[in-house]
């Protein structure tokens, strides 16, 4: 699912699950070329998206623990290129050759983790006077990000 996307932006998943009507718990585990920081940016544009969506205004991290599970899983294939120039002298041959190896490179899996615990809030509510408003962390095409499912690092 996420490599023929890979291209145009990195692949994550997030799970929101309830914990009161103004509490949830986000879940969000991102590929390897997100970071770690991209796991956190990612959740917590979620957290934010799914204040507005459930009706609030502001929203509060109150927990946070993220894991990094990335490892290498293989490599490359390693590929060997060889140029081959030979020139005759009476009758004598002589060669020359010239090989050049590349890859090798490292493959990673696993993904990047992220957990928050967020409280959220109305405006007009005293205990969420410190919270952050939604929208803002958002910014101006707040709109068109909540109507999207999932979010991505890039």
């Amino acid at each position: 699912m996420c490599v023929a996307a890979i291209a145009l932006s990195a692949c994550a998943n997030t799970e929101i699950i309830p914990v009161s009507a103004n509490q949830i718990i986000i879940s969000t585990s991102a590929e390897p070329m997100c970071g770690g920081q991209g796991a956190l940016r990612i959740a917590n544009r979620q957290a934010a998206a799914e204040t507005l969506r459930r009706g609030f205004d502001k929203y509060m991290i109150v927990a946070s623990e993220g894991m990094n599970n990335v490892h290498q899983i293989g490599t490359t294939p390693i590929y060997a290129d060889t140029e081959f120039t030979s020139r005759r002298v009476g009758n004598s041959i002589y060669s020359d050759g010239t090989t050049t190896f590349s890859g090798g490179y490292p493959i990673y899996g696993g993904s990047h983790d992220r957990y928050l615990g967020v409280n959220m809030y109305k405006d007009d509510d005293p205990a969420g006077s410190n919270a952050l408003d939604a929208r803002d962390e958002l910014g101006p095409d707040w709109k068109k990000i909540i109507s999207k499912s999932q979010l991505t690092c890039l």
